[in-house]
């Protein structure tokens, strides 16, 4: 049960680091454990918390000497896996790679279209349609497609921190690729969208692409 669950414990997290961030709170410490509870929780996310407090360090919102709290949690999670491995007597690849991993190593390619089709929300799988109805996938391309668009306009003045940020939600969603990503969907992939639909918000700050259009319609009535 706890495992079922235990994405649904990081979403509050990864959107708490996004008003952070979003807001400029110099807050390190509280960033720094947020970041090692999200690890702690999925240990997949890993490299899109680490590319996270990257962009908080260029914005001068941690500082170095915190590190250790994050450190500290993500060592205690090593700890815990480690001392359950070997008092229930299985290796680490039984309990984070053999029972999700998601690739046909005899057709690669077809795998890898096949799941990033359903990290997309294939209308065509009937698996995606018995746990989601039309109108979720519906609006699953709808946010990916205002994303698209944000990303294309601000892409007029990209720099690193924007590559960085735009990096971010594909990091959340790129290890199912290769994992499970089709159980109990859409519960894998939230964390991604979260992070696309901050991404966007933040992006149109700039580009105000949305609220634009927001406005020419209110305008209209």
């Amino acid at each position: 049960m706890s495992e079922s669950l235990s994405e649904t414990f990081a979403w509050p997290f990864i959107a708490f680091l996004f008003l952070i961030y979003s807001k400029s709170q110099k807050i390190s410490k509280t960033i720094f454990f947020l970041s090692g509870l999200i690890i702690l929780v999925r240990l997949n996310y890993f490299p899109a918390i680490i590319v996270f407090l990257f962009l908080f360090k260029r914005k001068k919102l941690i500082q170095i000497k915190d590190f250790y709290i994050f450190l500290f949690i993500f060592f205690y999670h090593y700890f815990i896996i480690c001392i359950l491995a070997k008092f229930f007597n299985f290796g680490l690849d039984q309990l984070m790679l053999k029972s999700n991993l998601r690739l046909d190593v005899f057709d690669i390619l077809s795998s890898l279209l096949n799941n990033l089709l359903i990290i997309f929300g294939d209308f065509s799988n009937v698996v995606i349609r018995s746990y989601v109805s039309t109108r979720f996938l519906v609006l699953q391309y709808l946010i990916i497609i205002i994303f698209l668009i944000t990303v294309f306009f601000a892409s007029k003045k990209f720099n690193m921190e924007k590559l960085l940020l735009v990096s971010i939600p594909i990091l959340f969603l790129a290890p199912h690729l290769f994992f499970d990503g089709i159980t109990e969907y859409p519960k894998h992939l939230v964390a991604g969208y979260i992070s696309i639909n901050f991404v966007s918000l933040i992006l149109n700050k700039e580009t105000n692409f949305l609220f634009s259009k927001l406005k020419l319609n209110s305008a209209r009535y």
